[in-house]
């Protein structure tokens, strides 16, 4: 593990914008695309010699479908084709590229030139993660709120926040609904990141297939 901490191409607040900006380009490059039904903006830490360091942080952005979407073959099979020749094409580091040991599930991984790492995760609920990696820290001041992609509303309960105090967050719900990403669905990692690029289990977020085997 590197014991300095990573040359960054973003601070937080920059990491956003590029990053809903690949999940609204995948949305409008699958076919037949019903939508996501939620998404959630989530903060982990990094850390550095087993040590959180508050100057870092790893973003992720999660859109995932509804059950009955992520029912279906073509979310849960086409969408893994076009994501594999999509990324492809576009010369990112496909570096996960399989199927759970069951074969129910599936996890399709690549990584950009510029860090951001990017999962479509198959599981009993299907979802596209967006990571950072570890990104120095802003000030959340400087967050500006950016609109969700694939259908969801902002600023409903949908669209699920978890990061306070920066600006432009909608203040009133637009609908309600349940709650998105319930701890049990898919919890939070609480493990640390650390600088290291190469994806381990506390970076790349929890495992789909737990407690599906």
């Amino acid at each position: 593990m590197d014991r300095e901490p990573p040359e960054t191409v973003y601070t937080e607040a920059e990491a956003f914008a590029p990053m809903e900006a690949e999940a609204a380009e995948i949305a409008a490059s699958l076919p037949d695309f019903p939508g996501f039904y939620t998404r959630s903006w989530n903060e982990m830490p990094c850390s550095h010699d087993g040590i959180d360091d508050e100057d870092y942080v790893n973003i992720e952005i999660r859109y995932g479908f509804d059950d009955a979407d992520s029912a279906t073959s073509n979310v849960r099979d086409t969408y893994v084709s076009k994501l594999r020749e999509r990324w492809t094409d576009l010369g990112y580091d496909i570096h996960r590229d399989e199927p759970s040991p069951t074969g129910k599930n599936y996890s399709l991984e690549a990584r950009r030139d510029d860090g951001i790492n990017l999962w479509y995760s198959v599981a009993t609920k299907v979802t596209l993660y967006v990571q950072s990696g570890c990104v120095t820290r802003s000030d959340p001041s400087e967050i500006a709120y950016i609109a969700p992609t694939g259908g969801v509303d902002a600023g409903s309960q949908r669209d699920n926040i978890r990061i306070d105090g920066f600006e432009g967050m909608p203040e009133a719900p637009s609908e309600t609904a349940t709650a998105p990403f319930q701890e049990s669905e898919s919890p939070s990692p609480t493990g640390m990141v650390p600088w290291a690029r190469e994806p381990d289990p506390s970076e790349t977020g929890p495992s789909p297939y737990e407690g599906l085997l």
